[in-house]
């Protein structure tokens, strides 16, 4: 009976040694190294005049208005971004200081250079542009492109009454570029 053990513990033994050779035999790895991502980043330049394009440039400053007053300015906007990616341009207000009643009294609409309004672009309020950003798009610009030129055009309705006298407000208007 100890030898029927003992052959089966060697049996056993021999099977386990096999089979961490045939392993062993049969075991391979290979593997790729050095792998590297680097994501890209979307950048949305403007400028007022298409030779000096930077995150912003001064707004204007427009006083002693009144009812039926307008006045309006050049935007070009382009895509820096050194990905591969289209950016949807949205114009939103951010308001800084002032009195709310102006802010409801200065109309703000975007035109083509030829007068015809953007999208359909409708002349509102800036309080509109502060209360729906990103509600409204102005156009798609593709990597490298340059867009523009877009009239930001400001308007005082000829109805706004006498309340406005010596008001003053201050805004910002943003554009922001969205991946599409």
């Amino acid at each position: 009976m100890k030898n029927i053990i003992k052959s089966l513990v060697v049996v056993v033994a021999v099977a386990a040694v096999a089979s961490v050779a045939t392993y062993a035999v049969w075991h391979s790895s290979a593997s790729v190294t050095g792998n590297t991502f680097s994501v890209g980043n979307a950048a949305l330049q403007i400028s007022n005049d298409k030779s000096n394009w930077g995150s912003s440039f001064a707004g204007t400053g427009f006083f002693n208005l009144y009812p039926g007053w307008s006045n309006s300015y050049n935007i070009y906007l382009k895509n820096a971004s050194s990905s591969a990616i289209t950016l949807r341009v949205f114009p939103n207000v951010h308001y800084i200081e002032g009195d709310g009643k102006l802010f409801d009294n200065i109309y703000l609409q975007f035109l083509y250079e030829d007068g015809t309004p953007v999208n359909g672009c409708n002349n509102v309020p800036l309080r509109w542009w502060y209360d729906y950003p990103d509600n409204f798009p102005i156009g798609d610009i593709t990597q490298n492109q340059e867009r523009g030129a877009w009239v930001a055009k400001f308007s005082i309705p000829s109805t706004a009454g006498d309340d406005i006298q010596n008001m003053t407000v201050k805004f910002d208007l943003n554009f922001n570029g969205i991946q599409i």
